[in-house]
């Protein structure tokens, strides 16, 4: 169900035409029942629910976890950071199997109690984007190469880089060595892909049963501070 949504949407579409072109864009729209949209040909082609924020607060509020939890009056970021990689290498168990590691860390005193709900806070939000990633994956695709956008306040949309999410470019272009943080990216061989598939194109021109075989190029990972 989506109910008011679809008008922050449409104007993130306004606002920066490219995201509705073909291919498409993913637009998220956190909160309490979080939102991410698949846009793209200029409308909303689907959309899934996460009832993020809410599950926190049940499990807070009215499970065993919330015993040995006390809210902080400041965010602890490596706790919740160690929440999102939890959750990240958590692999087929899934969230149920995996929520209750925020209780057994607490009563083997490796988070304090008002550390628990940021920790419990960033598991539940890298499940949520575990599922996008899945949903992705049986399109041949994954959330680092799709275009994102966040819609909402600077609380909920204040994700810092590479502390919260990981960024990795292609094609090593001048400026991403100058960009804050430096951006890490794929460098690959750009006249040798020009050179390689003009020599394909040729081959199939002089011959269109010919076999075109796929060409895997030499190519490397840049490592800056974005990933």
């Amino acid at each position: 169900m989506i109910r008011g949504e679809e008008t922050q949407i449409f104007g993130a579409l306004a606002s920066e035409p490219s995201l509705g072109a073909a291919g498409g864009a993913l637009i998220g729209l956190p909160g309490t029942h979080a939102k991410w949209a698949f846009v793209g040909n200029d409308r909303i082609e689907r959309f899934y629910t996460f009832m993020t924020g809410e599950t926190f607060g049940v499990l807070r509020d009215h499970t065993i976890l919330g015993r040995t939890i006390h809210s902080g009056a400041a965010r602890d970021e490596s706790a919740f950071i160690r929440g999102v990689e939890t959750a990240r290498d958590a692999g087929h168990p899934g969230l149920l199997a995996t929520i209750f590691s925020t209780r057994t860390l607490g009563l083997t005193g490796q988070l304090t109690a008002q550390q628990q709900p940021d920790y419990l806070s960033g598991l539940l939000i890298g499940h949520e984007l575990r599922g996008l990633n899945e949903v992705l994956a049986r399109e041949l695709s994954t959330l680092a190469r799709k275009t994102l956008r966040l819609i909402g306040n600077e609380a909920l949309c204040d994700l810092r880089v590479p502390e919260e999410v990981a960024v990795v470019g292609f094609d090593d272009i001048a400026v991403a060595a100058h960009v804050d943080p430096p951006l890490t990216t794929v460098l690959q061989p750009m006249q040798q892909l020009g050179e390689t598939a003009a020599e394909l194109l040729l081959k199939r021109l002089r011959d269109p049963r010919a076999d075109v075989p796929g060409v895997l190029l030499p190519h490397r990972l840049v490592r800056r501070r974005s990933a």
